[in-house]
C-alpha cells in the first residue's frame, strides 16, 4: 500500500462495524412493521462491506461508487431508518475523497535505469 493508503481501507472497516452493529440495534427493536425493515436493513450493511472489500482489493472506484450508492440509500431512507446510518456514510464518503487525493490503487510505475 501507499503510505497513507491503509487509511481509506480502516475507513471502510469501521463503517462496516457501524453497520453491522445498526443492522442488530434496529434487528433487537419492537417495529410494528419488522418485516420491511429487515430487508432495508440488509442494504446499507451489504453496500459497506462491499465498500470495505473495494478499499481491501485497493478499488478507489469500487469505493467511491459504493459510497455514492450508500449515500444515496441514507438519503431515501432518511425519515425513517436512514439516520442510523448517517456516520458510516460520512465515514465513505470520507474514504472515497482520500481514495482519490491519494491515488488509491494506482500502481507506481517502474523506473527503467
Amino acid at each position: 500500500m501507499k503510505r497513507h493508503g491503509w487509511v481509506v481501507f480502516v475507513l471502510a472497516a469501521i463503517s462496516g462495524v457501524w453497520c453491522v452493529l445498526m443492522h442488530v440495534w434496529i434487528s433487537f427493536t419492537p417495529l410494528w412493521h419488522q418485516g420491511v425493515v429487515q430487508g432495508a436493513v440488509l442494504v446499507p450493511t451489504v453496500l459497506s462491506i462491499l465498500a470495505t472489500w473495494a478499499a481491501w482489493r485497493r478499488s478507489g472506484v469500487g469505493v467511491g461508487a459504493f459510497a455514492l450508492l450508500f449515500a444515496g440509500f441514507t438519503f431515501v431512507t432518511g425519515f425513517s431508518i436512514g439516520n442510523a446510518y448517517v456516520p458510516a456514510a460520512g465515514l465513505l464518503i470520507l474514504a472515497a475523497v482520500l481514495a482519490a487525493l491519494i491515488g488509491f490503487g494506482k500502481r507506481e510505475r517502474e523506473v527503467a535505469v
